[in-house]
């Protein structure tokens, strides 16, 4: 990560039956174990959907990507409903359309659009 970008942030919240996770800040492999323990098994524990906040999210590498795939088909499996919320101008959207995974990912421009799609089953 580079020096003067703003470290990451990865906060973790319950509302109601939804976990909510805020990523901030700039992802690459010196920081993905902190997304990693939030996107963890253990973490979601009892969820009925997650939500990934990411629209302050300023940079992600490809261990940031690995990390969303993975909690895409782990989520998939369980059957868990999860969103992600990325603005539709994020540097890190451009790393998932030129990696051509946008469409293996529930992308939402804003929380709230997450939240909503959650509440609307999908």
């Amino acid at each position: 990560m580079s020096d003067d970008g703003t470290p990451l942030s990865v906060s973790s919240e319950r509302r109601e039956d939804t976990v909510v996770i805020t990523v901030a800040g700039q992802l690459d492999l010196s920081v993905v174990q902190e997304l990693d323990a939030a996107l963890a098994d253990g973490a979601v524990d009892g969820a009925r959907g997650v939500i990934v906040d990411m629209t302050e999210l300023e940079f992600m590498d490809s261990s940031g990507l690995r990390a969303l795939l993975l909690s895409a088909d782990r989520f998939g499996t369980a059957g868990l409903p999860w969103a992600v919320a990325l603005g539709k101008h994020s540097p890190v959207r451009r790393l998932l359309a030129l990696s051509g995974v946008e469409d293996r990912l529930p992308l939402f421009t804003s929380r709230d659009e997450a939240v909503g799609s959650l509440s609307s089953g999908g």
